[in-house]
């Protein structure tokens, strides 16, 4: 067992003061269970929310300077087949831990389930498998949803030397009050029940040629999405090893936040748009060893991202404290200046050369490549042609050590 507690003081001029604490305790109860349970408070000085907006100002004033929190697990750590959790989370509206790090977002109530069910011992093909279920609910204080939804994973580990998995999931539509940038004022719901699911695989890093993938396909508010990665790793030489990375990802029928107007009467205008994106980019690493003393690093990185904001909607006004989906109303009047296309390339070679046992010198080159633009369109084979006419910056860098004794 243990147990632990930590607690700042800050203090500004300008800024006004702080206080923050958070205590800790963990218990064994058995050789099977234990518990753990973590409490948080906070109070914040009236000063302390003079740097914010004043929409913000007023609903951080309206909640006090107080907050409070906390965190209770009770968890199945050993067992031949079956381990599991029961979590329970609360922070109260206010509550202000950043400078600990401990807060992601306040006014927060959740409960979460986790059953595995597990074979480590070899079975046939297998080495070992995994079975996963997880379930969770997570509401705000006024009972929004920030989240409920189920989950089941599995995962097979082969002798052959890889492995593969699966997982779905299934999500209520929920409201998330950071998709507004109103730091917690304003949330926006979704409208639609939420699905994702994929698959992934992996190989043995010992095999001459390895890595691992993953494919994903998800739901969006007005559409769907899809995801996909490779990282092979190829190591045919001991004097030579290259990595390349390639991703994929497109989306359409998004409803993203694109920017928030101020009316005359002080009242906020909340302006969406039907997103749809789409990303490539490709990563290449390789490490040539010419002799023991003499080795060379290459870093490679393209990336090419475009987003079309198409249909543009507004927010009701006033906003209140939550609205949906179905609450946007199409807002022609709004410009379409929310477009944009990137593109960018980064390069690094690092040369090595050991020039006497513990003297060394180094030969360094950076270069980055960008371009963007305000118009959405979306073409990888002409990525190098865009890049070519591109602004850069290039730097050399030379480095020498000498061990003297």
């Amino acid at each position: 067992s243990s147990a632990g507690l930590l607690a700042t003081v800050l203090a500004t001029a300008d800024e006004g003061a702080s206080v923050t604490a958070a205590g800790d305790t963990l218990v064994e109860l058995g050789r099977d269970y234990r518990l753990g349970a973590i409490g948080y408070l906070s109070w914040l000085s009236p000063s302390r929310f003079d740097w914010q907006d004043q929409y913000t100002r007023a609903a951080l004033e309206q909640d006090g300077p107080f907050g409070w929190g906390g965190r209770l697990r009770l968890e199945k750590t050993a067992g031949k087949y079956i381990v599991g959790s029961l979590d329970a989370l609360f922070y109260s509206t206010n509550l202000s831990l950043n400078d600990l790090g401990y807060l992601d977002r306040a006014n927060r109530l959740a409960v979460s389930g986790r059953i595995e069910h597990r074979r480590l011992e070899p079975i046939g093909p297998l080495n070992s498998y995994e079975v996963k279920l997880n379930a969770w609910l997570e509401r705000s204080a006024q009972w929004r949803n920030l989240g409920d939804g189920i989950s089941i994973e599995a995962e097979a580990d082969f002798k052959s030397g890889w492995g593969t998995g699966v997982w779905v999931f299934s999500g209520f539509p929920l409201c998330d009050d950071r998709e507004t940038r109103s730091a917690g004022r304003v949330a926006f719901c979704g409208g639609r029940h939420r699905w994702r699911g994929g698959t992934w695989f992996w190989s043995d890093s010992r095999l001459p040629v390895h890595g691992w993938g993953e494919f994903q396909l998800f739901s969006t508010e007005r559409g769907f999405g899809t995801r996909a990665t490779v990282d092979a790793v190829f190591e045919l030489h001991p004097q030579l090893r290259f990595e390349l990375v390639p991703g994929y990802f497109r989306s359409t029928g998004t409803i993203r936040w694109i920017d928030t107007q101020t009316l005359p009467d002080g009242s906020e205008r909340f302006l969406f748009a039907d997103q749809h994106a789409e990303s490539w980019d490709v990563t290449f690493r390789s490490t040539f060893v010419f002799t023991t003393e003499l080795t060379l690093q290459v870093f490679a990185q393209l990336f090419m991202l475009s987003v079309d904001n198409r249909e543009k909607l507004s927010g009701p006004v006033p906003a209140g404290s939550s609205f949906g989906v179905d609450d946007l109303a199409a807002a022609p009047d709004v410009a379409d200046d929310y477009d944009y296309r990137t593109l960018g390339m980064n390069v690094s070679a690092v040369l090595r050369y050991e020039y006497l046992p513990g003297s060394v010198a180094y030969l360094v080159y950076t270069g980055s490549f960008s371009n963007s633009a305000s118009i959405p369109e979306f073409r990888p084979a002409a990525l190098l042609g865009d890049l070519a006419g591109a602004g850069a910056d290039h730097v050399f860098m030379i480095k020498i050590s000498y061990f003297w004794g």
